[in-house]
């Protein structure tokens, strides 16, 4: 799929999936995410699991999304999910917010989950105040908090030189039905 939307903020904007042979440009351009898991979204992509969705200006990779598509071999796809797919990682890199690179990204997201006949999206967003334009551009888009109440999501990070870093933020569940 390609997205090129042409605003005023966005000119040239494409956002389409990821393939293997950009994992060293991908790498430059999102530093803080390791090569592994590029690696990864793209097998999860070749899978059939969803598409790693990323988002270029101007030939440059500027922002990138996961889709998950529902997995009732997953406990956390299930109990979570509640059979919904998961909209994951959505990442903009600073020199391009403000451009609507991080909505195009969501609205291409929605997209593929309708082609693959999924009727409800979910994704965890963060509660701290650097995430406040972020939740109100996502209420604006229809996106709805299922569970106001913070809890904690935590994860184990592979890092590039074999070792592994702790994540851990505050968040709620936000859902939209696609129907």
């Amino acid at each position: 799929m390609t997205t090129g939307p042409e605003t005023e903020s966005s000119p040239g904007l494409v956002i389409r999936p990821a393939t293997l042979g950009e994992i060293d440009v991908l790498c430059a351009a999102f530093p803080g995410r390791p090569r592994v898991l590029h690696e990864e979204r793209i097998q999860h992509q070749v899978d059939g699991h969803g598409p790693y969705l990323i988002a270029w200006l101007g030939g440059e990779p500027v922002g990138h999304l996961q889709l998950q598509l529902p997995d009732e071999r997953d406990l956390d796809s299930m109990v979570e999910g509640r059979g919904a797919a998961w909209a994951e990682d959505l990442w903009v890199t600073p020199g391009a917010r403000g451009r609507w690179v991080g909505p195009a990204l969501m609205r291409s997201l929605e997209s593929e989950a309708r082609q693959a006949g999924v009727a409800r999206l979910i994704f965890f967003a963060g509660v701290s105040p650097e995430y406040a334009a972020a939740r109100a551009i996502y209420a604006w888009m229809g996106w709805r908090e299922r569970r106001r109440e913070p809890f904690v999501e935590s994860a184990t990070l592979p890092r590039d030189d074999g070792g592994t870093d702790t994540y851990v933020e505050a968040v709620t569940i936000w859902e939209k039905e696609l129907t």
